[in-house]
């Protein structure tokens, strides 16, 4: 779990201070990182993509090379950059390239 105050436990969403100026901003925030981890529609890749889509999300491969080397096992999230989310015990993710669902289980993917 997440200890950073700032954050939600599990899914590391933002969360709201009392002193928070433009707020907007980690709503849009939160929102995206939580459609990007519902849709779990997901291939896996060592490299971004020359042209990602917006939206598209990506299982930073074991080979991870370049930009993504630092984030092997993570997934990459395209919304107008890369986002990049840490992978929890028991998160689910459909593998659109293997056609499977696959879980994060004892600090690596397994198919379910």
């Amino acid at each position: 779990m997440n200890s950073n105050n700032n954050s939600s436990p599990w899914l590391g969403l933002p969360l709201l201070t009392p002193e928070q100026s433009q707020p907007e901003i980690l709503i849009n925030e939160a929102i995206i990182r939580l459609e990007a981890l519902m849709m779990g529609v997901i291939k896996e890749s060592p490299l971004p993509p020359a042209e990602p889509a917006l939206g598209e999300l990506y299982l930073v491969s074991s080979k991870a090379m370049g930009v993504w080397q630092e984030f092997s096992g993570w997934l990459a999230h395209y919304y107008h950059g890369w986002r990049f989310i840490e992978p929890k015990e028991g998160f689910r993710i459909w593998r659109q390239d293997k056609k499977q669902w696959w879980k994060y289980e004892g600090k690596k993917w397994q198919t379910t």
